[in-house]
């Protein structure tokens, strides 16, 4: 979500001014030799609030933050003795396995979600502590989200986590030892990584969640009444550290992290502790350009993508960029989104009950005039609505809940009133009930709460409420689909669609926080677990995406998650969250700069950011019939997994979209066990052709997350061609689209 000029001239600056002279970043390449007196530390502890640009130009501090503050204070303590690797959470997530890892002796993993970490991820953990390395896990705020019970990670850590709470409620403080602050107390006086430390001076720690210390676990810190907060702990030929408060200067225990005068003496000993057995050598890689050979046939034809994959919220919750005009209309058209979704907001459409009856509408009582406002935009953009009805769910409007009801506490009269709601907007919108001659589906999706408070004490209240307008629509509407949930999904989302059963037509989603990867093996597990009970099959949309990260970790996310996106039949659509910039809890959102000035970083009002906006404008011309594919790397093994390419076919029009991996340090794939750096990837392109009368123009174009082109030399394709070869050189992070025509 970076500009152009940010990307291009400050992140290099700020990645060097980190907060941590001796700290390695992400863009630096592995250096061929290491001297084993320094202990290398692998840092993954946050999203984009860890990254220097959040850190040095939108934060405007000179104070480093998570990994990075942890870094800088170890580096006052011991100097020299330490070097340092900060990825994101992203990218750590992402590319971090056994291979990556080998070249480090300690890990240390916080603010991660942990429901995206990859089975790849999880096991090469586990390799690296069973080898000697080390591995050190610290609570923060997203720790709710780990449940890892029985994972290879949880395995290699010296306790197990304490979520059973979170099974019924995951924002239960029940899966807390300590919920208010307190002063940590020694549990193991002589243990290295507690030893000598003046804890009498330690501010208070903010919070501790609960860890159950597995067999020959050490506690090291405990709370007043007992309960461990640092556990550590040996596996095969490594160690491990758990931590259940301590992190850096975060939410939950900032200020001990700044206060303390030992807070970096502390992590020198527990790394130094943890890094004692590792047996990595620092590898010598040879760099080189690797080749790989792509072949599509595109006589045959897969699944089908519209536009509806690459969508953009453009209309109701942006009043930035709403209505669009001007520069931002005209980058939102060059994204080439006709026929995408949109999500339309309904906030209070009945502000008074309009009568006492919930089967029959006294049409005076309800106002559409926002609706109609965000319809008009709509299809002036050509897109197609997805209604969300959600008043409801925020206690709007107020007579509804006034007998106490509310959505975790529905009467059956607040249920039919919700109901009667969604009805005189899907009838509104499509001009009547289903045996009105003037009946059109204008509008085919409704959504039904957004982000509803579901979980294993309220599931019911929600479904008796989704149950009751789904069996109204249906009844009067056909062909318009009810869909529902877009919350927090583990575990919850099971169980509700067991409860929905069959009236339930698509599933809404929200996966902030997860790689493209895990987002869509999660959705293969609803489609199974939903067949395997014999319920029908249902849509997915995500209605609301992103990933806490800015600048070409986004881009190669982006890219990485519309690869995966564009396989699923299953999916009716995507819709990115937000069109203009929108800051919400610290986080920002939006493909385009909604006008917050230079001096953020940033651009003029509505100019085209370019990390996520490079991402859609690389898939622009990939719409129609996905075509076989085959990706192959004979001279490089695992080469061929770093290189992603799909390709569609729309009548005589074909569309090839390549892209190369940035890679666990941005600069491309590195196979330590053969001592290889792929710094570059020459692809081999070979197109088995549907015939054509006509002569045929290629055109290639190619983006960064930095900026976007489109190259002006052609290809011609002779008219009959059968086939058609190509060779091109791709360096890491950069996707280009071949549009055949």
């Amino acid at each position: 979500m970076k500009l152009r000029f940010f990307l291009l001239f400050f992140f290099p600056l700020f990645a060097m001014l980190s907060g941590c002279s001796n700290a390695q970043q992400a863009s630096t390449p592995t250096p061929t030799t290491t001297s084993r007196a320094t202990t290398r530390v692998l840092l993954i502890t946050g999203d984009w609030k860890s990254q220097a640009w959040y850190q040095q130009v939108w934060n405007n501090t000179k104070k480093p933050m998570r990994g990075r503050f942890i870094a800088a204070q170890v580096d006052k303590a011991a100097p020299g003795k330490f070097t340092f690797t900060q990825l994101d959470s992203y990218a750590g997530l992402q590319y971090v396995d056994a291979n990556f890892l080998s070249q480090f002796d300690v890990l240390l993993v916080g603010d991660t979600t942990g429901f995206s970490m990859s089975s790849r991820f999880m096991d090469g953990v586990q390799q690296f502590v069973q080898k000697g390395g080390g591995l050190g896990y610290l609570a923060s705020w997203k720790w709710h989200t780990a449940l890892l019970d029985g994972t290879p990670f949880e395995q290699v850590l010296p306790a197990r986590f304490g979520v059973e709470a979170l099974k019924t409620d995951w924002n239960n403080f029940g899966s807390r030892a300590q919920t208010s602050a307190f002063k940590p107390e020694i549990a193991a006086a002589n243990h290295p990584i507690v030893r000598g430390l003046n804890w009498g001076t330690a501010p208070n720690l903010n919070a501790a969640f609960k860890i159950f210390p597995k067999e020959n676990a050490q506690v090291l810190l405990k709370t007043p009444a007992g309960a461990p907060v640092l556990a550590a702990g040996e596996y095969g030929q490594g160690r491990s550290v758990l931590s259940a408060s301590i992190f850096s200067n975060d939410e939950l225990s900032g200020n001990f992290a700044e206060q303390w005068p030992d807070f970096g003496r502390y992590y020198a000993q527990l790394l130094t502790w943890l890094g004692e057995k590792s047996k990595a050598s620092a590898a010598s890689l040879k760099t080189q350009t690797g080749t790989v050979e792509v072949q599509i046939d595109a006589t045959k034809t897969l699944n089908t993508v519209t536009a509806k994959t690459f969508s953009i919220h453009a209309s109701h919750d942006d009043p930035n960029v709403a209505p669009l005009q001007g520069k931002a209309l005209e980058s939102f058209q060059a994204l080439n989104l006709n026929g995408g979704f949109t999500r339309l907001l309904e906030r209070t459409v009945e502000p008074q009950n309009d009568n006492d009856d919930s089967n029959s509408f006294n049409w005076a009582g309800f106002n559409f005039g926002e609706i109609d406002k965000q319809m008009a935009e709509t299809k002036r953009l050509n897109l197609e609505p997805i209604m969300l009805v959600t008043g409801f769910r925020y206690g709007s409007p107020k007579w509804l809940t006034a007998d106490g009801s509310s959505i975790t506490k529905p009467s059956d009269r607040f249920a039919a009133e919700v109901a009667e709601q969604c009805a005189a907007i899907v009838e509104h919108l499509n001009g009547g009930k289903g045996n009105s001659p003037n009946y059109k589906l204008n509008l085919k999706y409704l959504e039904v709460g957004n982000e509803p408070d579901i979980n294993g004490q309220t599931v019911d209240a929600f479904v008796k409420v989704f149950k009751t307008v789904a069996a109204r629509i249906h009844r009067d509407y056909p062909g318009v689909k009810v869909g529902a949930f877009g919350g927090y999904e583990i575990p919850y989302l099971t169980e509700f669609m067991e409860k929905a059963g069959n009236d339930i037509d698509w599933i809404s989603r929200h996966p902030y926080g997860w790689t493209g990867e895990m987002i869509f093996e999660k959705q293969d597990e609803y489609v199974a677990w939903r067949k395997a009970r014999g319920l029908k099959p249902v849509e997915f949309i995500i209605t609301e995406w992103d990933f806490w990260i800015q600048g070409q970790s986004k881009f190669d996310y982006m890219m990485r998650r519309y690869f995966e996106a564009v396989k699923r039949p299953e999916s009716a659509g995507t819709l990115h969250y937000r069109l203009g910039q929108y800051d919400e809890g610290g986080y920002l959102f939006g493909v385009l700069w909604a006008g917050w000035g230079k001096q953020k970083g940033g651009g003029e009002k509505g100019e085209p950011m370019h990390d996520a906006y490079d991402a859609f404008w690389a898939f622009r011309n990939f719409r129609g019939a996905r075509t076989p594919v085959t990706v192959a790397a004979p001279s490089a093994p695992g080469l061929e997994k770093q290189l992603l390419a799909d390709a569609v076919r729309d009548g005589d029009k074909l569309n090839t979209v390549l892209y190369f991996a940035r890679g666990g340090e941005a600069d491309g794939w590195k196979d330590f066990a053969r001592g290889t750096h792929y710094n570059k990837v020459r692809v081999n392109l070979k197109m088995t052709l549907p015939p054509s009368k006509t002569a045929r123009t290629l055109t290639l174009s190619k983006a960064n997350g930095e900026g976007f082109e489109v190259l002006p030399q052609k290809v011609t394709v002779p008219a009959n061609a059968a086939t058609f070869s190509h060779t091109l050189e791709i360096e890491p992070g950069v996707a280009w689209s071949l549009a055949m025509q």
